[in-house]
């Protein structure tokens, strides 16, 4: 009869829960955040101040949405070994290309990839490495949107992390470097 009513009571609370899977917006930016730091190879440093309040509030809050998480089962921002393989890639390919980014030849479009703006600020021999370079970043970015999608189970959410990461590229480009506006002109940062 216990194990009746108990049962009874679970399956009626698992017909009362409505699983919603949502797109991990705070938690893919943060994601974002710490792999363009590390393809581009910026880190921002910890501030010491008041770090153990703000330790234990982030502790709080972490507690809070895991069981959120658990109670209410979404999506969260993940990693996988193929995203971590692009990114190496990446992080490889930016040591190079930020030259032709420090003489403006190429920058960041508006749409998450890089584009030649001015293939005469380049030296002669260097145009052809520049476009190779270019075409095979854009290469790995692409593969990087959809895979940081897929690791989130999700591969319809590859657009919105191209967009994440495309504001992120722009926000920590360096001075000096160019971008694309919406509007598609460019801009000298």
């Amino acid at each position: 009869m216990k194990k009746t009513i108990l049962l009874s009571i679970a399956i009626l609370m698992a017909a009362c829960v409505t699983i919603n899977v949502y797109f991990p917006e705070a938690e893919a930016k943060e994601a974002v955040s710490k792999s363009t730091d590390y393809i581009l190879g910026t880190k921002k440093k910890q501030e010491g101040n008041n770090q153990s309040s703000i330790d234990i509030k982030k502790t709080i809050i972490i507690a809070s949405r895991e069981i959120m998480n658990f109670i209410i089962p979404s999506a969260n921002a993940a990693s996988s070994p193929a995203v971590q393989k692009i990114e190496t890639q990446l992080k490889n390919k930016f040591a190079e290309l930020s030259r032709f980014f420090d003489t403006g030849v190429v920058g960041y479009t508006n749409n998450g990839f890089v584009a030649i703006k001015d293939l005469n600020a380049a030296a002669v021999k260097d145009k052809i490495t520049a476009k190779k370079l270019v075409a095979s970043v854009n290469s790995n970015l692409k593969q990087l949107y959809k895979e940081r999608a897929k690791a989130d189970g999700n591969a319809a959410w590859a657009k919105k992390y191209q967009d994440i990461y495309s504001k992120d590229w722009i926000k920590k480009a360096k001075k000096g470097w160019w971008y694309q506006k919406s509007n598609g002109s460019w801009t000298k940062k």
